[in-house]
């Protein structure tokens, strides 16, 4: 959080990909962006669980050592306990719908 913090103060931007599954650790990043008082956005790509299974199996021919996580069997155990975002949260939400990336 002090590494964020000083960035922000010399007006740099962080872009961060971190695991926002549930409301829960999407608070974390709202405490982080409050403590460094700048504006948010947490961007959601929201797609069907196809088009996430197709990104894995590519990137685990990309990355072979990641082959005991990224599979079809992992997906949908961590998958239960996604909670969609929504503007409530007030983490200036934009969403991105695609059939494909």
């Amino acid at each position: 959080m002090k590494l964020a913090k000083k960035l922000t103060e010399n007006n740099l931007s962080i872009i961060m990909d971190f695991p926002g599954n549930t409301i829960k650790q999407r608070e974390w990043f709202k405490t982080l962006i409050e403590a460094c008082q700048v504006e948010g956005k947490l961007i959601y790509l929201k797609v069907a669980d196809e088009v996430c299974i197709k990104q894995i199996l590519k990137r685990r021919q990309e990355e072979p050592a990641r082959h005991k996580f990224d599979n079809e069997e992992i997906f949908y155990r961590i998958i239960k306990y996604f909670e969609e975002p929504s503007d409530k949260e007030g983490l200036g939400l934009e969403i991105i719908e695609k059939e494909s990336f």
